[in-house]
């Protein structure tokens, strides 16, 4: 379940991709914020305005050589793990139907796909969000001092993401 899940989230996501992300008309900010922050020697000379998580994650892959469809794609692979971490969490706390019904709904879910090809932070929100709470969820059912470390550092990531989220 989990690939079919995984999978059919990718293929729409692609889909989406395909359909409605142009480069030429793709929205700049974060990306340009992310160049500037390279030039800058990877430190901020000013406060963030906006996400700081994802103007890093928009750095790195820059950084890495990707073009901006490279970044779209990350984005796509990302929404995909989402909708798998959304699964995940739905088995632990109700069951396998209402995990498979749950993986369906967020491969097909119209805000999911757009926050999979556009350059905002919704996206990687989203995938730190969901992380977050499979993380502790899992920490509850198997406790260990890790587990809920590997929760906590989530949960500050998506902090860095979206300060005004908790």
């Amino acid at each position: 379940i989990v690939a079919l899940v995984f999978g059919s989230a990718l293929a729409l996501r692609i889909l989406a991709m395909a359909l409605a992300f142009d480069p030429a008309t793709a929205f700049e900010k974060f990306p340009l914020l992310a160049q500037r922050l390279i030039a800058d020697g990877w430190v901020a000379h000013e406060p963030f305005g906006c996400s700081p998580a994802y103007i890093y994650f928009l750095a790195f892959l820059i950084r890495a050589g990707a073009p901006a469809a490279g970044l779209c794609i990350a984005q796509v692979v990302l929404g995909a793990l989402t909708c798998v971490l959304i699964r995940d969490l739905a088995r632990r706390l109700f069951g396998p139907v209402e995990a498979a019904v749950a993986g369906a709904l967020a491969a097909a879910f119209g805000p999911f796909l757009i926050f999979s090809i556009e350059f905002e932070s919704d996206g990687l929100g989203l995938f730190l969000y969901c992380a977050a709470a499979t993380a502790l969820v899992a920490a509850l059912d198997r406790p260990a001092a890790w587990r809920f470390a590997a929760a906590g550092l989530l949960l500050g990531l998506r902090a860095t993401q979206r300060p005004a989220a908790l």
